[in-house]
């Protein structure tokens, strides 16, 4: 028995495909079967306390977690701790489980459990090795410069990253080359360029919240957040440094110079002490979201209301 869970989605369900793939080259498709919250639990329980008639064992993934009576639940724990040798069975869970729960606890102290936990920005070195490993797998390339910039355009997480190279690699070709231009270009997260959102938030314009509002899907808000809360550190930056030194500062940071002096002309309107505290708000927000106190469009939108 398996238990693959976490706020990674991407990562998560390569494995679960991994799984699916093996099992079903070995046995047939005739032995996989999946359920899912919406099914009849009474379906679940028959299909794994049931032979196949295909092959001596099945595969059989469960999308979620679920729901049993109370005064049903033991013997349920019961049916599938027998079982569990004679097929392969894999529960799926998007998100972060409530450990506190009697079924979370079971699957966690009897399966095979995976976890696949969300890249914080500060695992970046992680996410760049990934991108150039996808990269070279699907024949295309992309430097390490690149990829690095890719990431503080659209934040960490693997869904976002992986729409933006696939849009990349069919706009280059027949190039199989990903360049810093491309990157800057083409990275987007939901139907607005991450360029244009940034440009809304250096100069403080009102536009910035229909770009956000635009952004609606969970994991685009959490990678815009961690954007913006990128792109507010080059602010501080810029803010703390004399802008005659932009060679030098764009050489350490790996930076091109026009890009630097582009948004120096775009920051006046924050003062040192604004962007800190904007910057510390989306790092509490940051934490309040993974730990499920706050909606992510919701609070992106509380904190823009005090700062833009």
């Amino acid at each position: 028995m398996r238990f693959l869970y976490g706020e990674e989605t991407l990562l998560l369900t390569q494995r679960a495909m991994e799984l699916k793939e093996e099992f079903v080259t070995k046995n047939g498709d005739y032995s996989y079967e999946e359920f899912s919250e919406s099914d009849q639990i009474e379906k679940f329980i028959d299909a794994f306390s049931s032979m196949s008639l295909f092959s001596a064992k099945k595969m059989i993934v469960y999308k979620g977690l679920p729901k049993v009576r109370e005064d049903y639940e033991e013997y349920f724990q019961k049916l599938l701790y027998e079982q569990q040798t004679a097929h392969d069975i894999v529960f799926i869970y998007r998100g972060k489980p409530d450990k506190r729960k009697k079924f979370v606890k079971f699957l966690l102290k009897n399966s095979e459990s995976e976890s696949f936990e969300p890249f914080s920005i500060w695992k970046k070195g992680e996410v760049v090795d990934w991108i150039l490993s996808r990269e070279k797998i699907r024949g295309f390339s992309i430097n390490r410069a690149s990829a690095e910039l890719l990431i503080e355009l659209v934040g960490t997480d693997l869904w976002s990253i992986e729409s933006n190279l696939l849009r990349m690699e069919t706009y280059v070709l027949p190039d199989k080359a990903i360049s810093e231009k491309d990157v800057r270009e083409l990275s987007t997260l939901g139907e607005k360029g991450i360029l244009d959102i940034f440009e809304a938030l250096r100069k403080k314009d009102k536009l910035l919240y229909k770009y956000v509002f635009e952004t609606n899907k969970p994991e685009d808000i959490i990678a815009l957040i961690g954007g913006i809360s990128s792109h507010l550190r080059l602010i501080l930056l810029l803010k703390s440094t004399n802008y005659s030194f932009l060679d030098d500062l764009a050489t350490r940071i790996n930076k091109k110079r026009f890009y630097l002096e582009n948004l120096t002309k775009d920051i006046k309107g924050w003062s040192f002490s604004e962007a800190k505290s904007f910057l510390s708000e989306l790092h509490q927000l940051d934490f309040d979201i993974k730990a499920g106190k706050v909606k992510p469009l919701v609070g992106l939108e509380l904190a823009l209301s005090r700062h833009v």
